[in-house]
């Protein structure tokens, strides 16, 4: 392959410093069915992209334990910030006589929680690529763990949403049994219990990564990687607006909003309505209702399992169909059996819940709808990276956005839409509301690699680097003969 086109891979797979040449531009597309093409497009899922520098200090050099390490810390907080989220829910109608409030008014700290963690996203992104994801890390756990302090002090509804709003825009940085106070009292003891892992055990792993050093570094012992490096970054407004240039992408655009209004409607539908329907059909306390909870975790643990390895089966199957070529289309093909159970699973809950079958069976539902969900969870941020590779923090920040949105609607409206028209009707609704949703999703697995070639990649005025220009060229041909 020409030395150009071998720079120009290098330079699209790593994010450095852009092309410009009209030469590398020619060279790259005349050269669509080589292999290094193939690694670009995805298509060989066996190449590490980016590849690892001979730096030994690149975080794609740690040692296992050194990613592992890393890894438990991030997710616990992920964790966490889902934790918080959902936890004052089976407390609500505690809460609710002890601020001398209605039910249905808690239910405004459910929106503000979602609305913060949503917004939060555009605020830590760029300030962790701006001065480095450890600091940003830990001064996120800092405010999620003073709005938890503020969550379990508030002694008026006011003083709890502010608090909400507060522990929303520190969980967004890492995505029970008991009285009302002390479910807020255990998020704040969980997040002090994590702040010292975080302080103690979270190395920084933003890397300007480049390749072919002639003179390596030393290794870095674990303690340095936890001092506070400057980066040359540079802090402006284009940083914080660098996510909404993907809003003219339709492969991350049509994803966000599908996958935003379908865990709305999924998780949110169930936290909102966990005060209201089950205390009057069932008489849960509020033990019980925490205990329906955990038909979302089961859903949810058994579904992330199949996920992943589903998805990459049918990729595989269809890159079989397709002459071992690979592109990020054909892991769309994997939401299908998501996309029919999560309908079947909401019109279960609603009808279940209407004529107040017993208690076992919306939980079933639940559990049923959060296995499906996982498996949607998993293409939806999968597929953008893939197309996106070197935008995946702005696709995660445009991914969360959609869902926080969408959620905030859900929970805000729904107490008063199920009274005027019943469980049975709302959640049927909702379930046709995810069908004709996914009618976008369906033109994406035709079309998506053809608009991808046409929009080329953010940031930079060549070809999308992850674009099957055989594929395209294969389906453009199938679609004129169609025609």
């Amino acid at each position: 392959m020409p030395v150009k086109s071998q720079t120009l891979v290098m330079d699209i797979t790593n994010n450095d410093d852009q092309a410009t040449s009209k030469e590398s531009d020619t060279v790259h597309l005349e050269h669509t069915t080589t292999r290094a093409t193939q690694e670009m497009d995805g298509s060989d899922y066996h190449t590490l992209l980016p590849k690892p520098s001979n730096d030994p200090n690149d975080p794609l050099n740690w040692t296992w334990t050194e990613k592992h390490i890393t890894l438990a810390v991030v997710a616990c907080m992920a964790f966490q910030g889902a934790f918080d989220v959902a936890s004052p829910a089976a407390g609500f109608i505690q809460q609710a006589e002890a601020f001398n409030v209605p039910v249905v008014s808690m239910l405004d700290s459910v929106g503000v929680n979602a609305i913060c963690l949503g917004i939060g996203s555009f605020i830590w992104l760029p300030l962790g690529n701006t001065y480095g994801r450890r600091p940003i890390f830990i001064a996120a756990g800092v405010v999620a763990t003073l709005g938890a302090l503020g969550c379990a002090l508030a002694n008026n509804l006011g003083a709890f949403i502010g608090a909400r709003a507060v522990n929303g825009l520190g969980c967004s940085a890492s995505m029970t049994l008991g009285g009302q106070v002390w479910m807020q009292w255990l998020c704040f003891f969980m997040w002090c219990a994590l702040l010292p892992p975080c302080a103690l055990l979270l190395p920084e792993t933003l890397y300007h990564r480049r390749h072919g050093l002639l003179e390596i570094p030393p290794r870095e012992r674990w303690v340095e990687r936890l001092k506070w490096k400057r980066f040359d970054t540079k802090l402006n407004a284009e940083i914080f607006f660098g996510p909404f240039r993907l809003l003219k992408y339709p492969s991350v655009v049509l994803m966000g909003i599908y996958y935003g209004n379908v865990y709305g409607f999924c998780v949110f539908g169930a936290l909102a309505i966990l005060p209201f329907a089950f205390p009057a059909n069932y008489g849960f306390n509020a033990v019980g209702q925490g205990l329906v909870t955990v038909a979302l975790l089961v859903g949810t643990v058994l579904g992330e399992p199949m996920a992943g390895p589903f998805s990459d089966w049918v990729v595989r199957w269809f890159a079989r169909r397709n002459g071992g070529i690979r592109h990020p289309e054909q892991r769309l093909h994997a939401l299908w059996l998501g996309a029919a159970i999560i309908p079947a699973g909401l019109i279960m809950f609603g009808t279940t819940l209407q004529y107040k079958v017993h208690w076992i069976a919306p939980c079933v539902a639940i559990g049923l709808y959060s296995f499906a969900l996982q498996s949607v969870t998993t293409v939806t941020f999968t597929y953008p990276v893939d197309c996106y590779e070197n935008r995946a923090g702005e696709v995660g920040v445009i991914l969360n956005m959609g869902r926080q949105i969408f959620s905030f609607y859900v929970s805000f409206y729904l107490h008063k839409y199920t009274e005027r028209v019943g469980y049975a009707w709302a959640y049927g609704i909702y379930a046709i509301l995810s069908c004709v949703l996914f009618l976008p999703i369906i033109a994406l697995m035709r079309w998506g690699g053809h608009w991808r070639k046409q929009l080329g990649s953010p940031g930079t005025d060549l070809p999308n680097p992850n674009v099957s220009l055989s594929a395209v060229t294969q389906s453009e041909t199938d679609t004129k003969a169609e025609t």
